[in-house]
């Protein structure tokens, strides 16, 4: 796999988004591993765990700092939803 990704990759040097697209099919590639695609959920399950335990603590030093956090709650919620989903249309 990683022989062509890395083929793939050498095609399409110089031109930024056609390498964009390639990492983005070697991610969705990988995740075709239910243990890689639930060790992704899990992780971004603890950092959304994280962002919520010090949410009033991390939102209080300021009104950037919380449209930050909650832009990445946001984030991390909706890469769950999408990666739970793609778990699930996998059986």
């Amino acid at each position: 796999m990683k022989v062509i990704i890395k083929m793939l990759l050498k095609c399409l040097q110089g031109n930024n988004k056609n390498v964009i697209f390639a990492m983005s099919l070697r991610q969705e590639i990988s995740m075709s591993n239910d243990e890689e695609l639930k060790a992704r959920i899990k992780e971004k399950e603890d950092d959304l765990s994280f962002y919520l335990r010090y949410y009033h603590e991390l939102a209080s030093r300021g009104a950037g700092m919380k449209a930050v956090v909650d832009a990445e709650i946001q984030r991390l919620e909706d890469e769950i939803k999408r990666l739970s989903d793609y778990l699930r249309h996998l059986h």
